[in-house]
């Protein structure tokens, strides 16, 4: 019987993950040479809190096992507003950004060190093979 209660205890759990990959815009999933991702990985301490004004689930508090809740991005092709946090020294610090995101490519959120201070740049890695 606890068995039982531990095992329906961790379904209900898991059932409120959220989902790694965010589609910006409404109705069913585009073909990849319709819509722009932009991708980011938990390891290079990047967060999306905010996109074009819409929040995303809070990767701190989701039960997802992890710090990124949504880990990719599809959004329509045009200039979106990211507004996020970045890992820095034991804590977040905040970052905004423009970007034009254009149709079938995919880009990736990466933290970069300016002198002290450490900022969000895109990079387009549509021709980068991956892992």
């Amino acid at each position: 019987m606890r068995r039982l209660f531990l095992l329906v205890g961790v379904t209900l759990l898991s059932g409120c993950a959220v989902s790694p990959v965010f589609y910006q815009y409404p109705g069913s999933p585009r073909q990849a040479s319709d819509e722009a991702v932009i991708f980011f990985q938990d390891s290079d301490g990047v967060l999306v809190r905010d996109l074009d004004g819409k929040e995303l689930a809070n990767p701190l508090t989701t039960w997802n096992g992890g710090y990124a809740a949504v880990r990719e991005i599809h959004v329509l092709p045009g200039i979106h507003t990211v507004l996020g946090s970045v890992s820095r020294g034991g804590g977040f610090a905040p970052y905004a950004l423009r970007e034009d995101f254009q149709a079938g490519r995919r880009y990736h959120l990466m933290p970069v060190l300016y002198g002290y201070s450490l900022k969000v740049t895109v990079i387009d890695t549509t021709d980068t093979p991956r892992e």
